[in-house]
């Protein structure tokens, strides 16, 4: 299964994870250069980086 990491505010796709199993998934987060500019520094996202797929 391809995850692909998708910016909330550019709708750009920043990152991609290969997992095991089938099918593609779509997160939304923010991208660094994004979260750079709204002012959260460089961490990339406001929540965890926990992934949850089925």
């Amino acid at each position: 299964m391809k995850i692909y990491k998708v910016c909330e505010i550019c709708d750009l796709v920043f990152d991609t994870i290969e997992v095991e199993g089938e099918g593609i998934v779509e997160i939304k987060e923010l991208c660094a250069d994004c979260a750079l500019e709204i002012g959260l520094g460089n961490t990339g996202n406001m929540i965890t980086n926990k992934l949850w797929y089925n």
